[in-house]
């Protein structure tokens, strides 16, 4: 004889009328909690439930880019001003060229306003080879992000005249400016050589003429004297 207490300890019910072991009616009874827990009666349901998960949708937060907001704030503290930035020192002055055409390169900053600073000759004042090589080399690198009319004044302008002979932009100014006052003085001064020379000439012309004309009234005399004669 099977002891009918131990069995029906082991078993129970459940509302459909199925024998259930202990283990399944507690799983059972758990999913009718959770079932009243989410608005659902399960005496209501004609079909067994079988105990699928159920769960309520939530709205999840909108992360905030971190790198978007980042680059807004270095945007907005990085400085803007012609007179502010050309009164940093020339290190200063690279590392600011660094930040704004990566910013601008993002679309943070307007590139029009990094390209009236650049322009100006006091961003180059002071500049040495070395910083203004790589200043050269951050504009050249970025050369893409300007229009074609600011691209071409970019690559005749100040800043693609440093070289790796050292000598930097002001320095070249320099040579060309001597340069060009050389030619001028050279052909300031061939120019009035060339006019005394001239004023020479026509001054030995001029005493040619008179001698001739001297000789010839001098040949007139003479033919009046022997005719005389």
């Amino acid at each position: 004889m099977i002891n009918t207490n131990k069995s029906a300890a082991k078993m129970a019910s459940f509302s459909s009328g199925i024998m259930l072991s202990r283990s399944e009616a507690q799983r059972q009874k758990g999913d009718e909690l959770r079932m009243r827990a989410a608005g659902i009666d399960p005496t209501k349901i004609d079909e067994q439930w079988l105990g699928e998960v159920m769960s309520r949708r939530q709205k999840k937060e909108a992360k905030v880019d971190e790198d978007v907001e980042k680059e807004k704030r270095l945007a907005a503290e990085l400085p803007m001003e012609k007179s502010e930035v050309v009164s940093k020192k020339p290190e200063g002055r690279l590392t600011w060229l660094h930040k704004a055409l990566v910013l601008a390169a993002k679309g943070r900053i307007p590139v029009p306003q990094i390209y009236n600073i650049i322009q100006s000759s006091k961003f180059t004042s002071g500049v040495s080879s070395k910083v203004g090589l790589k200043m050269k080399g951050l504009v050249s690198a970025n050369l893409h992000l300007f229009k074609k009319e600011q691209q071409k004044s970019l690559q005749s302008g100040r800043l693609m005249d440093f070289s790796k002979d050292g000598s930097s932009g002001s320095e070249e100014e320099k040579k060309k400016s001597k340069k060009r006052k050389h030619s001028n003085s050279y052909s300031a001064s061939s120019h009035s050589r060339h006019s005394r020379s001239r004023s020479r000439s026509s001054s030995r012309r001029s005493d040619s003429r008179k001698k001739k004309k001297k000789r010839k009234k001098e040949k007139e005399k003479e033919k009046e004297k022997e005719k005389e004669k």
